[in-house]
């Protein structure tokens, strides 16, 4: 079982060493295609750190923040301002602890899919997407296939490293463009970074079923 919190405390610093405000920065790109009402899917979200800006100037929005680990659940609460608590409700879990009539306005994915095999990343985007209301948007950022050596060999290095401390199920990156064929979305914008070994996507959802 997939278990980041031996791993939590030490996330955020670990990131910065490796990829400085890489991730931080390709997380935060398209926050502004998020719609200023309505409710949000944030799943997988680890220590929250995009958590605080989710409630800014216009956008008004109440977000379910899900998470596998209990330690990162106490970091992102830390993160909050007071009069920004209660626009947040935190699930101990995955995506099968969601409401099963539940739906969302918006949906954002952050270097989650990625700890799974192709079947299983298959499986969690299906359930994700039903939940997404039609012409709903989701935001994805992740690490992505690239050609370069380095890139490769940096990649290995991780998905062995997490599975060690966290139990990864994962050996390689899912296909995730084979994945967004299957569903029910289209891709809106693409920006990469790190020399296109991350990849933020904004995906819309079909009105039509």
């Amino acid at each position: 079982m997939i278990n980041f919190n031996f791993i939590a405390p030490y996330y955020d610093t670990l990131s910065k060493i490796v990829f400085g405000n890489v991730l931080l920065e390709a997380s935060s790109s398209f926050l502004n295609k998020l719609p200023e009402q309505g409710s949000v899917l944030f799943i997988g979200c680890g220590s929250g750190e995009i958590l605080p800006l989710l409630r800014t100037g216009e956008k008004q929005l109440m977000v379910d923040f899900v998470e596998m680990s209990e330690r990162f659940i106490s970091m992102a609460k830390l993160k909050l301002k007071p009069e920004q608590s209660g626009f947040v409700r935190f699930i101990h879990g995955d995506e099968n602890k969601i409401d099963p009539d539940r739906k969302y306005s918006a949906v954002i994915t952050f270097f989650i899919m990625d700890v799974y095999p192709q079947k299983e990343a298959e499986d969690f985007c299906r359930k994700i997407v039903s939940h997404l209301e039609p012409g709903g948007v989701w935001l994805f950022t992740d690490f992505v296939p690239s050609g370069s050596l380095y890139q490769k060999l940096l990649v290995k290095i991780m998905y062995l490293f997490f599975r060690i401390v966290s139990n990864i199920p994962a050996k390689k990156l899912p296909e995730y463009d084979l994945i967004f064929q299957q569903l029910n979305v289209r891709v809106e914008l693409n920006q990469f970074y790190y020399n296109n070994m991350i990849s933020a996507k904004v995906l819309r959802k079909s009105f039509q079923t």
